[in-house]
């Protein structure tokens, strides 16, 4: 039995003895987690923890769970009818603390790794809505002009093509008038903070750019920049009033950042009031990466740099196949080097009507 014990040990099957539950070991090791990960993540990962876990596994000691539990938890929240991308995000999070669970000697195996992800529902309509037209884009920008915040925000957007959080994000020290240029050096989340009890609050914070990429300059069009010097004007009259000059370019009329969730609500009923058709914040980045693309003809790899990807791969995969003239270009290309179809064989007219049966 010694022997038997010794060598368990050895190939780190003995587990630790602990009280700790998937909810108590899961809150530490998500305290492990500050100062290496941001807080708007660390504050998703106890939101998961505390909405989706804990209500379920929370009582659960950490060394007795099993894929059996875990497969019956992911069973109940799809009964509920979340969606796979939500009882997946809430998998990892369950996966990296079975994982540090694992490095800390508490279990030898990872349950969580022996029950496998939902596919993605290939029927479930995708969010991405059809970029503006040139139409569109005149009628939405045409209808935000008496609109400080949106037309300011609109034409950051269709102008440069940058991520909502980057335009929300922009400092006016990121913005150069004399050398006509615009340098994105942040982004503004909003994360919630979730207490014990489920409920939270949400709070706005500044990140730096997630990839080296995402940091980069960008030309200011003459056209954006008109918009942005009266946007400044505005910050002059936020600071009569508050004796404040705002840090941010797109700000409330106190001076602080704006919440995508309000500017969301702004921009929904703007579109309705006027009837133009709804596209996400996010799909306005799109709308631009498709003109670049499909209608001035951008090369790709100039397209891929202003919108901040880290590999041009990743340009090609969300935005080639919907450009026609890339295929277009394919086609008629390819057409040149093929032989013309005979138009006879061997002297026998061709009937191509279809006959009836």
């Amino acid at each position: 039995m010694l022997n038997k014990l010794v060598a368990q040990r050895q190939q780190g099957l003995l587990t630790i003895i602990t009280g700790e539950t998937v909810k108590s070991f899961g809150e530490e090791w998500i305290k492990s987690k500050s100062g290496r990960v941001r807080t708007s993540t660390a504050s998703d990962y106890l939101g998961r923890l505390y909405i989706y876990i804990t209500p379920y596994l929370g009582g659960v000691r950490i060394i007795d769970l099993k894929a059996q539990h875990v497969q019956n938890w992911m069973n109940k929240l799809k009964e509920q009818d979340m969606s796979p991308r939500t009882i997946n995000g809430a998998r990892q999070v369950l996966l990296a603390m079975c994982k540090h669970a694992m490095r800390q000697g508490l279990i030898h195996m990872n349950p969580v790794a022996l029950v496998d992800p939902y596919s993605k529902n290939q029927t479930i309509k995708t969010q991405v809505r059809e970029p503006w037209t040139l139409e569109e884009i005149n009628a939405v920008l045409e209808a935000s002009w008496d609109h400080d915040i949106l037309e300011c925000y609109l034409h950051l957007m269709l102008h440069t093509g940058m991520r909502p959080g980057e335009a929300l994000g922009m400092l006016w020290e990121d913005i150069d008038f004399h050398k006509n240029q615009l340098h994105i050096t942040g982004t503004l989340k909003e994360h919630r903070i979730v207490g014990k009890d489920g409920r939270g609050s949400v709070v706005l914070e500044r990140n730096e750019p997630k990839t080296k990429s995402s940091r980069r300059t960008l030309p200011i069009s003459e056209a954006l920049k008109d918009v942005l010097l009266r946007q400044r004007m505005r910050g002059d009259l936020i600071k009569f009033h508050t004796d404040v000059f705002p840090k941010y370019v797109l700000s409330t009329n106190q001076g602080g950042p704006i919440s995508l969730a309000n500017l969301r609500k702004s921009y929904t009923k703007l579109l309705k009031r006027h009837g133009i058709r709804y596209i996400r914040l996010h799909d306005i980045r799109h709308t631009v990466a498709f003109l670049s693309l499909n209608n001035a003809e951008t090369p790709i790899e100039q397209t891929s740099q202003a919108l901040g990807h880290t590999r041009i791969d990743t340009t090609k995969q969300i935005y080639a196949g919907y450009v026609p003239k890339y295929n277009d270009k394919f086609i008629t290309d390819l057409s040149k080097y093929l032989p013309a179809p005979r138009q006879n064989l061997q002297g026998k007219h061709i009937d191509t009507k279809v006959k009836n049966e």
